[in-house]
């Protein structure tokens, strides 16, 4: 085989690969996402009997879904009450793809936010964030 008969050969084998490279593969990826979800509290208090509890679970495998619980509980103690003010939070941005696009195809944010100024004989939040494939 001559040097002009490989030219082409080599031009059509290179676009073959050029094609395989940059067609997407439809139905053999996941979609991209990404999940970004956050707690916490705040307090400014005089007199306080608190206690706040976290935890979180992150993916192991395709069947653990991410997880986070956050919960704050304000009590009175002996009869006197807490004094001051307390503010909790849980917030987050859900990302989803489609197919095998770059840029997010769906966008979920939440936000919620309590808070209490005063005496407080009894506080008590409970949130919990789960997220998984559906079943």
């Amino acid at each position: 085989m001559t040097i002009t008969q490989k030219i082409p050969l080599l031009l059509v084998l290179t676009l073959i690969g050029a094609s395989i490279l940059i067609m997407p593969a439809y139905g053999t990826t996941e979609p991209a996402y990404s999940t970004t979800v956050g707690s916490g509290s705040s307090i400014d208090m005089s007199v306080v009997n608190m206690r706040t509890t976290t935890s979180a679970g992150f993916v192991v495998s395709e069947s653990t879904p991410v997880e986070l619980t956050y919960n704050i509980r304000v009590t009175d103690l002996d009869g006197i009450p807490s004094q001051g003010k307390v503010s909790t939070f849980m917030e987050g941005i859900i990302q989803e793809g489609r197919g095998s696009a770059l840029a997010p195809f769906e966008t979920i944010e939440f936000n919620e936010r309590t808070s209490i100024d005063g005496h407080i004989y009894l506080f008590d939040k409970d949130m919990r964030y789960t997220s998984g494939r559906a079943r």
